[in-house]
Formats: structure tokens, C-alpha cells, sequence
């Protein structure tokens, strides 16, 4: 089987804790952006780096927040993966890694597929700016709360709608309370001084 790979620079130095979580939140989200329709897909990760004179190795980005966060860390490698877990036997789609040159503090990123398609796509993704890619992803997302936005416009509608409605209600009780409490007493009033008055007359 071919196997493609391609090598960048990284971002970040990957010289302390940040820099782990922004390197790890960068790659990932270049596989949501990339394999963003796959239902079942899984990002899974392992860190290694030593601190106080002691060698972690963690399984995932919560076990490295747990033991690294507050400690002035060393990091070692990053590994990154993406895979299909419904696929036969849990289809990996592309993997990073990291791989320091010993002569300077750069860090180089190693992103290696089986398939050139992927590779492609997730080369292109690395080369748009965070913000871009965050936005991309978001606006992928928004597809699930097309009910929600769907809903929020017909009560918008339904209320546009009923809005004169109600105006139109309030008009009336208005007027309804002016003829009762002003105008019907005033006539009630006239018509007995009319009546007292040709009585008075007779």
C-alpha cells in the first residue's frame, strides 16, 4: 500500500505547556475541518515530556493536561491521529507527529496518509490561519441547529404577525372603556335633563 507524507514547520516551538495545547488544538482541528463529515470519526493523541527530573508519557489531552498544567515541562513528541471508528478495524485516516532538529529549536511536523486525497486536503488546511479555520469549522456546525434557527424565525414570523393584532385589541378595549365610562354616562345625563325639562314645561 502507498503511504504520502509531508513535512512543515511548526507554528509553535513547542517548548512549554501552551504551546503542547495550541499545537495539539491546531492539528485538530485541521482533521474536524477535513474529516468533518465522517460521523464516527475519533481524534486520538499521546505526549510524552519530562519535568522535574521525571518522563511522562500521557494517552490522550486529558491526561496531559492533568499532569503537566503548572509545571515547567520539557516536551518530547506529540503524536496526533484521526481515524473512522466505524470503519473495519477502526480505519486510520492520517496521523501527525513531531520531529525536533537537533541543530536549532525549530520543530517540524510530520503529517503522514494513506491516501493522497487526505493529504492534500489537510496540507491545505494547515496553511489557513487560525481564525479562518476555526470560523470554517464553526460554520460546518451550524447545520445541527437548523431546527433551532428554523423555530426561532417562525416565532419571529408568528409574532410579526400578531403584533397589529394585538395593537388592534388594545385600540378596542380603548375605545370600549371611553363609550362606557364617558360617553354613555353624558347621554344617560342629557336625556334625563330632556326629559326633566319638558316635564317641567307640562
Amino acid at each position: 500500500m502507498s503511504k504520502f507524507s509531508y513535512t512543515f514547520e511548526s507554528r509553535y516551538l513547542l517548548d512549554t505547556y501552551e504551546d503542547v495545547i495550541n499545537t495539539y488544538e491546531w492539528l485538530s482541528r485541521c482533521f474536524e475541518y477535513v474529516f468533518g463529515d465522517i460521523e464516527a470519526l475519533k481524534i486520538s493523541s499521546s505526549f510524552s515530556f519530562s519535568a522535574n527530573q521525571i518522563d511522562y508519557e500521557c494517552s490522550s489531552i486529558e491526561e496531559f493536561k492533568e499532569n503537566a498544567f503548572g509545571l515547567a515541562i520539557k516536551p518530547e513528541t506529540l503524536f496526533v491521529l484521526a481515524k473512522d471508528s466505524k470503519a473495519f478495524l477502526s480505519d486510520t485516516l492520517a496521523h501527525f507527529w513531531t520531529r525536533r532538529n537537533p541543530e536549532d529549536k525549530k520543530v517540524n511536523i510530520v503529517l503522514s496518509s494513506d491516501e493522497k486525497k487526505y493529504l492534500i486536503s489537510l496540507k491545505d488546511a494547515l496553511t489557513m490561519e487560525q481564525s479562518i479555520l476555526f470560523a470554517s469549522i464553526d460554520k460546518k456546525a451550524k447545520p445541527a441547529l437548523k431546527i433551532e434557527s428554523s423555530i426561532g424565525t417562525v416565532v419571529a414570523h408568528s409574532s410579526a404577525v400578531s403584533k397589529p393584532k394585538l395593537q388592534k385589541e388594545h385600540k378596542e378595549t380603548w375605545y370600549s372603556k371611553l363609550f362606557w365610562k364617558i360617553i354613555i354616562p353624558i347621554a344617560v345625563t342629557v336625556i334625563a335633563a330632556v326629559i326633566i325639562w319638558r316635564l317641567g314645561l307640562s
